[in-house]
């Protein structure tokens, strides 16, 4: 009988050492995932809207390019997400765990707006890739590019 329970007792305690494993290591690397902690900027549109301030959350490491917006489930109408990458290239974005709509902006080397996707679908992984070389993409809520009236060809200005 004795055999037998210390088996018993063994099998436990080895479960609950797993459960509490995977428990720590989800809360882990999960927590970092969803906390990127994103630096605060602002981008002025050269429009005639008034609303030509974008609030803008920073995406500076490869992390951050990784969630980006994703698992929000909602955005203000002048706030959105500045991503800017080391060198130009043409860029692929999706839309996978987003929840929102959005517009995304596609930006030169001299920050002019040389290509843009708008309303896009929500958790779509289809990719959207620009059609010139870029190295800074803006995405706002859906509408806000025809709102502020932004084509190809509008300047922008990362102010801070």
């Amino acid at each position: 009988m004795w055999n037998g329970s210390k088996k018993m007792w063994a099998k436990k305690s080895l479960c609950y050492t797993m459960y509490f494993l995977l428990l720590f290591l989800l809360i882990t690397f999960c927590g970092q995932a969803q906390n990127q902690d994103f630096s605060q900027g602002q981008i002025l549109l050269n429009s005639q809207e008034p609303q030509s301030l974008i609030h803008v959350e920073k995406a500076i490491t490869p992390q951050q390019h990784a969630l980006g917006l994703m698992n929000r489930k909602e955005l203000s109408d002048n706030r959105g997400m500045l991503f800017i990458f080391d060198k130009s290239d043409f860029l692929s974005f999706w839309m996978k765990n987003t929840f929102v709509a959005l517009d995304i902006i596609f930006l030169d080397d001299d920050l002019k707006v040389c290509d843009i996707f708008e309303n896009t679908t929500p958790l779509s992984e289809t990719p959207m890739t620009s059609q010139c070389l870029s190295r800074t993409v803006v995405e706002v809520k859906s509408g806000m590019a025809k709102k502020w009236r932004v084509s190809k060809g509008t300047p922008m200005k990362i102010v801070k």
